[in-house]
C-alpha cells in the first residue's frame, strides 16, 4: 500500500494545507459541531481540545489516501488511549441526492479499505455485515463510522436545527473511532448514522448488504439510523449526588460483576424465565450485556404492582440487561453511550416500545448516557463493606439491632435449625423446596412469583454460585441462592418459610451465618439485592439507587406519563424521595 497518508489537524485546514471547498466544508462543519446546542458533547468537546484529525478525498482517482490515512490516524488513537479521537474525511459535492446511490457509494467506500486492510480481519468480530455483531474494522481495530449525506435533509433535521454539512460522499464523510483498550468503557460500534428520530427505511434484501460489503452488488439494505432527539430533562443522578438518599463514597460496584460476565447471562437466558422473542449479545468495551426483547417480565410486573398501576407497555420492550440482574453490567465501564446507541438501533428493527437500560448505579456509566425520555428508580440494592471481618461488622450495628441479631441467631440454633452452604452438585436435591419457598414469599408480598425452577436451576451452573440455607429436619426453613465472584457475595434470591418466622429465626439465623462465612472467606462486600429496605439498613446495609433510562421507540405521550408516575409511586413505596 503506497504511503500517502493525509492526516490532518484544524490547523493545517485553516492555514491552506487544502484546496478551497475543503476548508469551506470544515467551516461548516466547524459551525455546527462548535454550537452549543449540539448535542454530541464528546464531538464538542474533542473540536475545542483539538482532538480531531481531518482529511480530504479529491475524487474517484485519489480513495487511495484513505488506506494510509486511517492507519496513521490509528496508530495516534493509539498512542493516547485515553483522549476521544475522531476522524473527519471531506469529500466533493457530486450532486447526487438519492438516498440508495449515497449508501451503496459508502458501502463501496469501505469494501474497498477492507480489501486494502493491513491487518487481518479480528477473529472475534463477524465479517458479515448483517451479523448483530458485526462492526467494521481496519487495522485490527473495530470503529464507529458513519456518513452524513444530503438526503437526511429530506428525513430530518438535527436537534441544533440545521443539518450537518453534506458527507460521503457529498462534502465529508465521518470515521469515529472508539478503541476497546484499558480507560475507554465505550463499546466502539459501526453504525450509519442520521440526524433524525428512529424510523422506518425503504429496505432492501439483507443479502443485498451483504453482497454489497463482499463484492459490490447495487442492492442494499437501507441505513440504519442511531441519532435520535432527545427531550430536555435535568442531569442524570451522579456518583455522590446528594438526592435525599443515603449514599456512598465507594458503592461497591465490583459487586456487580457476577452480572457482567457471559456465564450468567447464558444461563438466565437458559432458564427461560422472561418470555424472549429476540436477544444479541453487544459489548462495552471488555464487558458483555445482553440486549433482550422481552414480552414478558413477571419482575417488571413485580414493580408494576408496588407501583399499583396497569401494565405500562402494550407491546414487547427491549431491556440492556435483564432486570434481573442487579446491576447493570454497564456499571463496569465508564462509557456506556456507544453500546446504548447500538441497543438503539437493534430495538428499533425489532420493533419495540422502548429500550429500557436497567439498573444503573450512580456514576460514569449513567451519566455518558444521552437523555432519557424517562428516568426510573426501579429500586434499590443494598451493600454492606465487609473490613473487619465479623466482629468489626457486630461491632458497628446499632446496639439494639445488633442484640436482636445475636439472640435471633442463639434461638435458631436452639431451635434446630443448621447452616448449609451447597454449590451446584449438592444444592439439585433441595432446589425443588427452595423454589417453592421463592413462591411462597411472592405470594405473601402480592407479586407474581418471579423464579421458577428451571431458571434456578439454570444459575446452579454458573461458577460462584451457591445455595445457603438454614435448614430444619433436613429441609430448607429459609434460603438464599447466592453469588461469589470476584470478593463479593450477592445474596440474590430469598425464600422463606413464614410458619417458621416467628418461633424458629430460620432468616436471622440465616443472615447472621451467611455474612460470618463471607467473613471468614475474605470476602470485601455482601450485596443483600433488593427489596425490604428498611430491614436490611438496620442490620447495617447501606441502599445503593438503580436507575432505569428509558427511550422510547413507540412515540406514545401515554408511556412517558405512565413512566414518570411509575417512578412517583415506587420511590413513595421504597421512601426514598428524588
Amino acid at each position: 500500500m503506497a504511503r500517502t497518508s493525509r492526516l490532518l489537524t484544524r490547523e493545517d485546514l485553516t492555514r491552506g494545507a487544502c484546496q478551497d471547498w475543503v476548508r469551506e466544508a470544515y467551516e461548516d462543519y466547524r459551525a455546527v459541531i462548535s454550537d452549543p446546542d449540539f448535542p454530541c458533547t464528546f464531538g464538542t468537546t474533542a473540536e475545542a481540545q483539538g482532538h480531531i484529525r481531518y482529511t480530504w478525498v479529491a475524487g474517484e482517482q485519489d480513495l487511495g489516501v484513505l488506506p494510509p490515512t486511517l492507519t496513521d490516524f490509528i496508530a495516534l488513537s493509539r498512542a493516547h488511549p485515553r483522549r476521544r479521537h475522531l476522524l473527519i474525511a471531506f469529500f466533493p459535492d457530486t450532486g447526487e441526492r438519492d438516498f440508495a446511490a449515497h449508501e451503496r457509494r459508502f458501502w463501496e467506500i469501505l469494501r474497498r479499505l477492507r480489501e486494502q486492510d493491513p491487518e487481518p480481519w479480528p477473529a472475534h468480530i463477524p465479517n458479515d455485515p448483517d451479523h448483530p455483531e458485526w462492526e467494521f474494522c481496519f487495522a485490527g481495530d473495530p470503529m464507529f463510522v458513519f456518513p452524513c449525506i444530503p438526503a437526511y435533509r429530506q428525513r430530518h433535521e438535527p436537534p441544533h436545527g440545521r443539518p450537518l454539512p453534506h458527507v460521503l460522499p457529498a462534502q465529508k464523510g465521518v470515521l469515529r473511532h472508539q478503541p476497546r483498550r484499558p480507560g475507554r468503557g465505550a463499546h466502539p460500534a459501526a453504525h450509519l448514522r442520521a440526524g433524525g428520530p428512529l424510523g422506518r427505511r425503504p429496505a432492501a434484501s439483507p443479502a443485498g448488504r451483504a453482497g454489497l460489503w463482499r463484492h459490490g452488488d447495487a442492492g442494499v439494505e437501507a441505513v440504519r439510523a442511531a441519532g435520535r432527539q432527545r427531550p430536555a430533562r435535568g442531569p442524570l443522578p451522579a456518583a455522590g449526588r446528594e438526592t435525599g438518599v443515603t449514599t456512598l463514597a465507594d458503592p461497591g460496584t465490583d459487586c456487580g460483576r457476577i452480572f457482567a460476565t457471559g456465564r450468567w447471562q447464558d444461563a438466565w437466558l437458559a432458564g427461560g424465565m422472561e418470555a424472549t422473542a429476540a436477544h444479541v449479545r453487544l459489548r462495552a468495551g471488555d464487558v458483555p450485556v445482553t440486549l433482550q426483547l422481552v414480552t414478558d417480565s413477571p419482575l417488571w410486573r413485580g414493580y408494576e404492582g408496588d407501583a399499583e398501576l396497569p401494565p405500562v407497555w402494550e407491546g414487547p420492550v427491549a431491556y440492556l440487561s435483564t432486570v434481573y440482574a442487579v446491576a447493570n453490567p454497564l456499571n463496569q465501564v465508564p462509557d456506556a453511550s456507544g453500546t446504548v446507541a447500538r441497543a438503539l438501533e437493534i430495538a428499533g428493527e425489532w420493533d419495540a416500545k422502548a429500550l429500557v437500560v436497567t439498573n444503573l448505579e450512580p456514576g460514569p456509566a449513567l451519566e455518558s448516557l444521552p437523555r432519557p425520555d424517562a428516568l426510573v428508580r426501579l429500586d434499590a440494592t443494598c451493600r454492606l463493606r465487609l473490613a473487619d471481618g465479623m466482629d468489626g461488622y457486630l461491632d458497628g450495628l446499632a446496639t439494639s439491632h445488633r442484640g436482636r441479631l445475636r439472640r435471633y441467631h442463639r434461638r435458631g440454633a436452639q431451635a434446630g435449625l443448621t447452616y448449609h452452604d451447597r454449590d451446584r452438585t449438592e444444592a439439585g436435591h433441595v432446589l425443588p423446596a427452595f423454589a417453592r419457598l421463592t413462591r411462597q414469599s411472592a405470594e405473601r408480598h402480592g407479586t407474581p412469583p418471579l423464579y421458577s425452577e428451571a431458571a434456578l436451576r439454570a444459575l446452579l451452573e454458573v461458577p460462584g454460585t451457591r445455595l445457603l440455607s438454614a435448614d430444619l429436619d433436613g429441609r430448607p426453613a429459609a434460603g438464599l441462592l447466592s453469588f461469589e465472584w470476584d470478593g463479593c457475595l450477592v445474596l440474590w434470591a430469598a425464600g422463606i418459610d413464614y410458619a417458621l418466622l416467628k418461633t424458629h429465626f430460620p432468616y436471622y439465623f440465616l443472615i447472621y451465618e451467611a455474612i460470618a462465612a463471607a467473613a471468614e472467606r475474605g470476602c470485601r462486600w455482601v450485596d443483600f439485592g433488593r427489596g425490604n429496605l428498611e430491614f436490611k439498613q438496620r442490620l447495617g446495609f447501606h441502599p445503593v439507587d438503580l436507575w432505569s433510562p428509558v427511550y422510547l421507540l413507540a412515540r406514545r405521550p401515554a408511556y412517558a406519563g405512565r413512566l414518570a408516575e411509575m417512578h412517583r409511586r415506587i420511590s413513595d413505596f421504597l421512601g426514598r424521595p428524588g
